[in-house]
């Protein structure tokens, strides 16, 4: 059997230009590749091409006389897009699966569209793709893109609701945003009442395919290096304004275990965590009260200064010294911190006295000869002598030290290149207290900060990321920075005078120290985006206690909270029906004495047309019947003033009331 030829484009069926007005056309195309665009870095790049393609196709076709494609062609162009996306993504039911094939709907169905119906199907598409690009991108300035999208999609809808008579521009503009205004109150309360489970508002799980940036809880080399080239913020934090920038410790995880070339935190610690306290007390003496808000990290440390001995985090727990979440931090989070300088004294186990000695039983035979040489001396005195080997030995600091030997690394530092960044000084001092005798661990984190005047708080990023050693003197853990001994200043790391932290980098060092009004525009921009993170995006549970409680309703329990949400919602919703029926019983009036006039004329035999505004219905009629001329325009120009001009007063809208009958 032959099959006839059948082109790809149907030229019997409706041209795409010809159905509806142009401009309407054109907008709405416009906007469906806007929202397209607004997934750029989430969707595939080729996907957004060729949906993009089709809008383009389509915009070209309103004014060219081009055919729609056939449904059987758009049918086969989808199946070989799901087949693409579900290629590159590697599963069916899947975030990025479902804004892939909404993207791809909505340069099809622009493709294929031809009337009203159509542009209405688009308009809700519009719709969904701008609430999709929240699952990905939930920036302040994303937020704005996607509202000023929406209010365009709005004026899309009523303007199609006025189809075929358009409304000029302005009269569109104006009843959407006034229809969007009177959303906004019940879009609040039910923002603020609307019972939350434990997390933020918007987040999502990062996927397998996914990174994170941060602490680990081993330290290879140019681990620290890595994160130290990152310009990425860690955390934001509210800490005491008495408190000295080089108090500025962030603690993360404690690596114990050393193989000669990796430090790890080992098998050891796990099973010694224990809960932290949940109760900040309001005079903690010598303790530091933090309000951090950390950022994702897929680690589940939550950082705190110095040594934390409580949190308001639910089931959080200390390891070493450490604030642990019960899972990994897969969105930002918001808790407050209660830390002190060390960790309280005490008698070491002999388990762990053993485990912070151990090294590998070979390897690094200079690093072991110099540490002999301190043996059987206090420890105190053996710090003293490991400062001043740091101290006259012309180390320098530096990201770029060249490649670590596999092989006897802590030597090679010590004794021929002596340069590196803080994760070659940090290993190299363990590994000499703990060959001189002393208990030694590694303890990794972030020294520093930026201090933002605007929002008042600290702003920490991965490029201040550190490792320090802590070594068990006198039956305390104490704090020792083999960094700081060598007076490191260059790039600013530790040079934290006048700007209460720094950062890594000439350029960062510029910004934060020489760059004043760059500086000011950045941290402004900052603030405004943590309030935005603060107030929207971790509006959860904990911060709805808080609001509740200024509210004087924190004694309310889920369900009574949800009941008040509803009561305020039918409340808002019955005020603004109540408010649009006394403006339409108001017009009402003139609608109707206006209609009596228009069915008085059709009795006559001088009906209006449905394409005759009231001027233009005037003049034909005054013309068909001139002894009726006066009374006409009597009407028209009574009806014009109080359903088109400005709201009279009392007195004149009684007089144009009395004209306006017939």
């Amino acid at each position: 059997m032959t099959i006839p030829a059948t082109p790809i484009w149907d030229p019997s069926r409706p041209t795409a230009g010809r159905v509806t007005t142009t401009w309407l056309w054109r907008s709405m195309l416009v906007l469906v590749l806007l929202a397209q665009l607004s997934h750029l870095g989430q969707a595939p790049l080729w996907l957004i091409g060729a949906a993009a393609a089709a809008v383009l196709w389509r915009l070209a076709a309103t004014a060219l006389p081009w055919p729609v494609p056939r449904r059987w062609f758009v049918a086969l162009l989808a199946a070989g897009i799901v087949a693409g996306l579900r290629i590159q993504v590697g599963q069916w039911f899947s975030q990025e699966f479902g804004t892939g094939l909404l993207v791809a709907a909505s340069g099809l169905k622009a493709a294929e569209s031809v009337g009203r119906r159509d542009l209405l199907v688009l308009v809700v598409v519009v719709y969904l793709m701008l609430a999709a690009v929240f699952i990905n991108n939930e920036a302040l300035p994303m937020a704005v893109l996607v509202l000023g999208l929406a209010c365009l999609d709005t004026i899309m809808l009523v303007q199609l609701q006025q189809h075929p008579s358009l409304l000029p521009w302005p009269t569109c503009a104006r009843i959407a945003l006034v229809t969007l205004a009177q959303a906004v109150p019940v879009a609040l309360i039910c923002f603020i009442l609307f019972p939350r489970l434990p997390g933020p508002l918007w987040g999502r799980l990062p996927q397998q395919h996914e990174a994170l940036s941060g602490l680990s809880e081993e330290m290879a080399p140019d681990a620290i290096r890595s994160l130290a080239l990152s310009a990425e913020v860690v955390l934001r934090a509210e800490i005491p304004d008495d408190m000295a920038a080089e108090t500025l410790y962030w603690r993360g995880p404690v690596l114990w275990d050393f193989d000669g070339h990796t430090w790890r935190q080992g098998a050891l610690s796990q099973g010694t965590d224990t809960p932290a306290p949940r109760t900040l007390p309001e005079k903690a003496g010598q303790g530091w009260q933090q309000t951090i808000i950390i950022e994702p990290s897929g680690q589940p440390w939550l950082l705190a200064l110095d040594v934390p001995l409580a949190s308001d985090v639910p089931g959080s727990t200390l390891r070493d010294g450490s604030l642990r979440n019960a899972w990994p931090l897969w969105q930002r989070r918001r808790y407050q911190a209660l830390s002190v300088p060390a960790i309280a004294p005490g008698t070491l186990p002999a388990t762990v006295q053993q485990r912070a000695l151990r090294l590998p039983q070979a390897g690094n035979p200079r690093a072991r000869q110099l540490a002999q040489r301190w043996q059987n001396q206090p420890a105190d005195r053996v710090i003293q002598s490991a400062r001043h080997w740091f101290k006259a030995g012309h180390f320098q600091y530096t990201l770029e030290p060249g490649a670590a030997p596999t092989q006897d690394s802590v030597d090679a530092f010590l004794f021929d290149t002596r340069s590196g960044f803080c994760e070659h000084y940090a290993s190299a001092l363990t590994f000499l207290l703990r060959a001189a005798g002393v208990p030694a661990r590694i303890v990794t984190g972030y020294h520093g900060g930026a201090w933002n005047p605007w929002g008042h708080y600290v702003l920490v990023r991965q490029s201040s990321a550190h490792a320090w050693v802590e070594a068990h003197v006198d039956g305390r853990w104490l704090r020792l920075d083999p960094v700081a001994w060598i007076g490191i200043t260059d790039g600013g790391r530790l040079d934290l005078s006048g700007n209460r932290g720094a950062e890594d980098g000439p350029m960062l060092h510029w910004l934060m120290n020489d760059a004043g009004l760059v500086q000011r525009l950045a941290l402004g921009w900052d603030a405004i985006h943590t309030a935005w993170n603060d107030w929207v995006l971790s509006y959860g549970a904990d911060r709805q206690r808080a609001t509740l409680s200024w509210l004087r309703l924190g004694g309310l329990s889920r369900q009574e909270i949800a009941m008040l949400m509803v009561v305020m919602v039918l409340l808002g919703v019955l005020t603004l029906d109540w408010l649009g029926s006394v403006r339409w019983t108001r017009s009402h009036v003139v609608s109707r004495r206006y209609g009596h006039f228009c069915r008085a004329m059709a009795r006559r035999g001088c009906p209006p047309q449905p394409w005759e505004g009231p001027v233009t219905f005037a003049q034909r009629a005054a013309t068909r019947y001139p002894d009726l001329a006066g009374a006409i325009w009597r009407v028209t120009n009574a009806y014009v003033a109080l359903h088109y001009g400005p709201s009279p007063g009392p007195d004149e809208k009684e007089r144009l009331l009395r004209e306006l009958s017939f």
